[in-house]
């Protein structure tokens, strides 16, 4: 069954791709577009509101948000940053604003389909970092979400790496118009999806491997950085709570292989070709914000660079090898008590 969250998004691709055949889809693209960006919203108003929940206001079976002048000062903060970052992702619908992008990225400012890409791409990466900006902690880290997951209050969906890459990976394909203008071969060389060969193969595993060493380097600098100007940084501690119940062989093989074969697709294999490096990076990042704090996001955005870099230097398939061995040693090392 289709989730929530994947409907209105594989929608917007069917009708998108059918106003090329079909103008008087146009308009219900768009409109659809609209819901898509208003589930955006709604997803991470609640998330944020929740965040703002104390561990004393779990009562029973439904949160109580203890009322407070920074409590509801809050709230309002980040329902008014979801509210502007939602009409800001519109501006695509301004011809001299998706003209200006046309001049430095390979897409068509009179193509409804790169338009509402667009759209889609700037209220998924502004929207959720509105809590993280607000509040200073990502949602998945607050006391309600922590407290609830130690608790049982919240139990992780099982087999959700599962569903999500089964689900991006049809979003990509339909994203890229496969058997709608592109055939099987059409959609794998625009995806980037190549047989990799076995030096390509060592290659990836190696880089991988390489990976791990460069970012915990990369994250102690970060960190000490963060440390010094007295900012918060990332509750590692926290954020392992939240995976326990994934941190079993099978649970980080399926962790591992979600994130780096999904991601990569549809961040190095969808977006990249059209949006360039940064810009994909800086979405790949802004996913990570409920788990992550500024200092984790930093990371996450400059292994998306390295990620980009590969997939232009060799393939998707070799930058999604790399991902899946970066993610799968840095999960093993979870599973085994070591903090990485």
């Amino acid at each position: 069954m289709v989730g929530a969250r994947d409907f209105p998004p594989r929608l917007s691709c069917n009708l998108a791709w059918g106003s090329t055949r079909r103008p008087e889809l146009k308009w219900a693209a768009i409109l659809w577009l609209f819901f898509t960006v208003v589930i955006i919203y709604g997803v991470t108003l609640v998330f944020g509101i929740l965040s703002l929940v104390p561990p004393e206001g779990m009562t029973g079976d439904h949160p109580v948000l203890l009322l407070n002048e920074e409590t509801t000062r809050n709230a309002w903060l980040i329902a008014a940053g979801c509210f502007m970052a939602g009409l800001f992702s519109l501006m695509p619908f301004e011809k001299q604003f998706t003209t200006r992008l046309a001049r430095h990225f390979p897409i068509d400012p009179d193509s409804t389909i790169h338009m509402l890409a667009m759209c889609v791409v700037l209220a998924a990466t502004l929207i959720p970092l509105v809590p993280l900006i607000v509040t200073g902690i990502p949602p998945y880290l607050s006391p309600f979400f922590q407290t609830g997951v130690e608790t049982g209050a919240i139990a992780p969906a099982a087999g959700v790496g599962l569903y999500s890459l089964f689900w991006m990976v049809v979003l990509s394909l339909v994203a890229v118009g496969f058997w709608i203008t592109r055939d099987r071969t059409g959609v794998l060389g625009r995806l980037g999806l190549t047989r990799p060969s076995l030096n390509e193969c060592g290659i990836a595993i190696g880089t991988g491997l390489a990976l791990v060493v460069l970012f915990i380097l990369v994250e102690m600098g970060i960190s000490s950085l963060w440390t010094m100007l007295g900012w918060p940084v990332t509750d590692t501690a926290g954020f392992t709570v939240l995976i326990a119940h994934a941190l079993t062989p099978a649970g980080i093989l399926l962790l591992a292989v979600s994130a780096g074969v999904g991601e990569e697709i549809a961040f190095r294999g969808v977006l990249q070709p059209r949006f360039g490096i940064i810009i994909p990076s800086l979405l790949f990042a802004s996913l990570h914000s409920f788990q992550y704090g500024w200092d984790g996001l930093i990371s996450v955005f400059l292994l998306g660079i390295v990620f980009a870099l590969i997939r232009r230097r060799y393939s998707t398939t070799v930058s999604a090898i790399t991902h899946t061995v970066y993610d799968l040693v840095l999960l093993a090392a979870l599973m085994v008590g070591i903090a990485l």
